[in-house]
């Protein structure tokens, strides 16, 4: 009788953690052929909201600790939806309860200190952060300097983002029909974002390794330190170079597969 060193992982009992992995590959490719990538996940979706939860509660600390998970993600967890992260892999996100106080009213903020109202009022979504790009895998043991400057890059430019999304109506640029701002993603059209970064790289002969020596984290992203000329010269390159639209998700969905 074989040993079940994994049960029921979405439904299905492994002995195996590469078992594992190939079971939740197959039932990624259900996410990808029922269009369901950047839609929350309900219990009428290809895998559902329940089969994650159970998945936390089993494999991972966040899921056994509610107080773990309050402190690494904020005010917690209410839901978990498929994205494409920047490398085009398929990757599950964890949905942020929304804060119990504006930015406004915050003391923190008004003593010029750090306080999660900031983030949920500046995201483009309420995404806290890439759970697991496939089942099992946990942390990487290698840095994938690439994967978290392009983050940096990102958090650099959020400010961007943000005052484009507040100047433009909520109407996709493709289909035409309205959309609500949880709905909507910020596309970069003709330039993709890399191809943004890449020819930044270029003008300035910029690698990876030294503008790694100007990052650092601060909870689960990256940011490049203030006063860092690079930061100054990306954001400049980035407003002068970059065409964004509004986009609603299954129009991203399709260009981001194109």
């Amino acid at each position: 009788m074989k040993k079940i060193k994994y049960p029921n992982v979405l439904g299905k009992d492994c002995c195996n953690q590469a078992e594992a992995n190939d079971h939740w590959r197959g039932r990624l490719e259900e996410v990808k052929k029922r269009l369901e990538v950047g839609h929350y996940l309900t219990e009428k979706t290809a895998i559902k909201h329940s089969e994650i939860v159970h998945l936390f509660k089993t494999y991972f600390p966040s899921g056994r600790n509610p107080e773990w998970e309050k402190r690494k993600f904020g005010y917690g967890v209410w839901g978990y939806e498929f994205q494409y992260n920047d490398h085009d892999q398929l990757h599950l996100v964890l949905l942020r309860q929304g804060t119990d106080h504006t930015t406004e009213s915050c003391e923190k903020v008004k003593k010029g200190e750090f306080c999660l109202c900031e983030v949920a009022a500046g995201d483009e979504e309420p995404i806290s952060k890439d759970a697991f790009t496939c089942f099992g895998a946990g942390v990487k043991a290698t840095k994938n300097i690439k994967a978290e400057l392009n983050v940096a890059f990102r958090r650099a430019v959020d400010p961007q983002i943000k005052e484009f999304r507040q100047r433009i109506k909520y109407c996709c640029a493709v289909c035409k029909e309205k959309v609500e701002p949880l709905d909507s993603q910020v596309h970069h059209k003709y330039l993709s974002f890399d191809t943004l970064v890449k020819n930044f790289k270029k003008l300035y002969d910029y690698i990876d390794e030294e503008l790694y020596s100007n990052v650092y984290k601060y909870w689960d992203q990256w940011y490049f330190e203030e006063g860092c000329i690079a930061k100054e010269r990306w954001m400049k390159f980035h407003k002068e170079n970059a065409t964004l639209e509004l986009l609603c998700k299954p129009c991203h969905y399709k260009e981001k597969a194109a």
